[in-house]
């Protein structure tokens, strides 16, 4: 599974994408291993992996990066049980734990409205990462700048400005480049946003409703909407936003 993928689907992995991605990084975990972590990280009442419509636990960078510390954590100091592996967790990831008490008494929904908050700190995330992008090649272009003017004085150095200079052309390389990410980054998050507004926009003509009795919504069935829904179209939107 290549990083491209797994970007494009976080927060959805299943057990057993976790398993491969791991082995491609050259940790071999068996299926049964995660599951029982998991549940006993549930049990400690420290952290859950929620479900999707399918009762199947879906995982995030954050979950994964807890399940490669516990493997760690058992490799460095012998197998030690759960419960002081969690408190090393509890220190390592606080402020990214989610403990959903649902998954304790068979309540549903909670698990869902989860998911959602685990997309939406996706996108903050990338967000807060897109700013401090453009603040370093902001100090980068800030120092270029200095760099000129320290260089004006004499004729000499006047001279040694004009002349090539390749460690200079490889700065400015390295400024168009970044700045090109930066430039294109920052016209995905904004088709992303266009397109899922139109989709949740179609979702409330026509919401998909679970319950026998009392009906609500489906909020497993729209995320999985929503982000069809920008998958299918968000090739054609990106073209259509660098020719406009």
């Amino acid at each position: 599974m290549s990083e491209m993928d797994f970007q494009k689907w976080d927060g959805f992995l299943t057990i057993g994408s976790v398993r491969e991605k791991l082995m491609d990084e050259g940790i071999t975990i068996p299926t049964p291993t995660i599951r029982n972590w998991v549940n006993e990280l549930q049990e400690l009442k420290v952290h859950t992996i929620p479900r999707n419509a399918r009762q199947e636990r879906v995982f995030s960078k954050n979950d994964i990066e807890i399940i490669k510390f516990i493997y760690q954590a058992k490799k460095r100091f012998g197998n030690p049980n759960m419960d002081g592996i969690a408190a090393m967790i509890q220190e390592k990831f606080a402020g990214s734990l989610n403990y959903d008490p649902s998954e304790e008494s068979g309540e549903e929904g909670v698990s869902f409205a989860l998911m959602e908050q685990r997309l939406k700190e996706s996108i903050r995330t990338e967000v807060e990462q897109l700013y401090g992008l453009r603040e370093e090649v902001k100090k980068e272009l800030a120092d270029l700048t200095n760099f000129k003017r320290n260089m004006e004085g004499n004729y000499e150095k006047q001279v040694q400005l004009l002349m090539p200079n390749p460690e200079e052309e490889k700065k400015a390389r390295a400024v168009e480049t970044r700045t090109a990410i930066l430039n294109e980054r920052s016209a995905e998050r904004r088709v992303r946003q266009r397109l899922q507004q139109q989709a949740e926009d179609l979702w409330k003509q026509n919401p998909q409703k679970k319950g026998i009795i009392f009906k609500s919504e489906d909020m497993a069935a729209k995320i999985m909407f929503v982000q069809a829904y920008i998958d299918e179209r968000l090739e054609d939107e990106m073209k259509k936003e660098y020719e406009s």
